[in-house]
């Protein structure tokens, strides 16, 4: 209410008198008894006519208390928690896609690299590797020249990368558009320690002329051991190299095993036995129907050595070429 002078006053408010139940207003001139609840009506009517009348001046509309309202703060509290909520659960989204991803990429690269190592695969390594992710969908996101491989008589070695870009959904809304999902892979497979034991035929017919070969078979024979062994001790991808090998030492055992008649044991291994000593040109030994049923050879058991001659009985002198026991 507005006076004369133009101060503003609230008109006189009534008192009011709550009472407990049980109490008295006895003695109390002026006292109305009444129930809680008109109470507060009262009380609130009151306050609503106490209410300052608005300004014409809309910069000088204000309310007492409006700076010490605290309704509806806990909404804005709930929108904010709202909304970090959703970008927690929106991150955790996107990692499980990324992960699931990552796994297939991974998994189809581990199959495809222990395929293409196998040492039974006829196949070539990048051929195996490449139709591993055309098969899974994924042959987008590998490179040929991501693929490498090792290839030798004894062991396979191949090595492969792989690499996808994943779109986001939530992570964007912090910035982040994609993750990279990156994928490696490498497999081999070798004998570990092999032997290997060469038998040659150095038998007469061998000294005849190739004429594909364009040499003797013996001389063509020896060229083709010859790199065969520089293969598997040196460098299988040079025969023709000796030196700076790389074929770790003790790792490969080679035996040859040259034979024509009969099998030419050599003397290193006729020392170690005991065999009949009538020449020294050769070093075979002839065994006895019975000494083939046992398949060790006793080293007390004397044997019989092979005689050093020429089995051609057409010819009246002999020829080397058709010993019964070359050398």
């Amino acid at each position: 209410m507005q006076t004369p002078s133009g101060a503003c006053h609230s008109p006189p408010v009534a008192p009011v008198v709550m009472r407990q139940r049980g109490t008295s207003t006895k003695g109390m001139p002026g006292m109305k008894r009444i129930g809680v609840g008109t109470a507060m009506r009262v009380f609130w009517r009151s306050q609503r006519r106490a209410r300052p009348e608005k300004h014409a001046d809309p910069h000088l509309r204000t309310y007492p208390g409006f700076l010490s309202d605290e309704q509806g703060s806990l909404v804005i509290f709930a929108m904010f928690l709202f909304v970090a909520m959703l970008l927690v659960g929106g991150v955790a989204v996107d990692l499980a896609r990324y992960e699931a991803t990552r796994a297939e990429l991974q998994s189809t690269l581990d199959r495809a690299v222990l395929a293409a190592a196998s040492l039974s695969q006829s196949a070539e390594p990048e051929d195996v590797v490449l139709d591993y992710f055309a098969r899974a969908n994924l042959d987008a996101y590998i490179d040929p020249n991501d693929i490498s491989s090792e290839v030798t008589l004894v062991s396979r070695r191949v090595a492969a990368e792989a690499s996808m870009e994943m779109g986001t959904t939530f992570m964007r809304l912090l910035g982040i558009n994609s993750l990279h999902t990156p994928s490696a892979g490498t497999a081999e497979e070798s004998a570990g320690l092999t032997e290997v034991s060469l038998v040659l035929d150095v038998s007469g017919s061998m000294g005849d002329w190739s004429y594909s070969g364009g040499d003797s078979k013996i001389a063509i024979l020896r060229e083709a051991a010859t790199e065969f062994v520089n293969i598997l001790m040196c460098d299988p991808s040079d025969p023709s190299k000796t030196t700076n090998c790389v074929v770790e030492p003790d790792t490969v055992s080679i035996t040859m095993v040259p034979y024509a008649q009969q099998v030419l044991a050599g003397e290193n291994i006729l020392d170690q036995l005991t065999v009949t000593e009538e020449h020294q040109e050769s070093s075979c030994i002839t065994f006895d129907p019975d000494d083939f049923n046992d398949v060790a050879i006793d080293p007390t058991v004397t044997y019989k050595r092979t005689g050093n001659f020429d089995k051609a009985w057409w010819r009246d002198y002999p020829d080397d070429r058709y010993l019964e026991c070359r050398t």
